[in-house]
């Protein structure tokens, strides 16, 4: 039976810990003691998100061309979503998604409709060695953060999480102030090309668009912990230390 090695890190303000995973069998077939067998591992998540959207990924895994229309594209958010929620319960993460957003998805088969985006890349690996990668953190209000004397988050109520398979890169940004993930852009080279999946638009995808680079893989990861960074630098100076 194959082997495999992966890079995974949660990603804080002050410090990043890495975990280095090796396991069994092919990556892609992961699973993590989360979920019910009967009926969410071998039930709806197996029949209504993972067989759906395997048609859709396989090319996107080997980076072949292929078209993806609204409808493809909500079922592959869907199953990204299924997997950042599922993920967050593995041994180098941290646990932020809300109850509520894992009921939606199971009853709606879809991302919840707010304070999630996500986007997906062709990726060709050169060096940068994350396959998963998650950043979670905790965004308040202005008038909230500065009035909070530890500056050092407590707990968490957002994530940033990025998946690579295959070819297939994922970013996902979630947060409960909507306004900031709506808002949310990457500046990529030109060339590049980044797809947003969700929430969901009304045009067809032409995959796989411009090829993600090493450079760019890691600053879309990281980006939303360096605005952070930023945002509480300036909070901290503002607020008289």
């Amino acid at each position: 039976m194959a082997n495999y090695q992966s890079l995974r890190a949660t990603g804080y303000i002050d410090r990043t810990d890495f975990v280095i995973v090796r396991r069994q069998g092919d990556i892609r077939d992961t699973k993590i003691r989360c979920v019910c067998e009967a009926r969410c591992n071998n039930g709806w998540m197996r029949t209504k998100v993972d067989e759906r959207a395997r048609p859709f990924l396989l090319p996107l895994f080997r980076g072949d061309a292929t078209r993806l229309t609204p409808e493809a594209q909500r079922i592959i958010a869907t199953w990204a979503a299924m997997k950042a929620m599922v993920g967050e319960y593995d041994e180098s993460s941290y646990v932020t998604t809300h109850h509520a957003h894992r009921r939606y998805l199971m009853d709606h088969l879809s991302p919840p409709p707010h304070g999630w985006a996500i986007w997906i890349g062709n990726y060709v690996r050169k060096d940068w060695p994350v396959r998963w990668l998650s950043t979670p953190f905790l965004l308040l209000p202005d008038k909230q953060a500065i009035k909070r004397k530890n500056r050092r988050a407590t707990y968490y109520n957002g994530t940033s999480s990025t998946q690579v398979i295959g070819n297939l890169f994922i970013q996902i940004v979630r947060s409960p102030m909507h306004r900031f993930v709506a808002r949310w852009r990457f500046a990529l080279p030109r060339g590049e090309t980044l797809f947003r999946i969700w929430p969901p638009t009304q045009f067809n995808i032409a995959w796989p668009g411009g090829a993600i680079s090493d450079r760019s893989a890691e600053y879309i990861a990281g980006a939303v912990k360096e605005l952070l960074a930023s945002i509480e630098t300036e909070r901290v100076a503002a607020g008289g230390k």
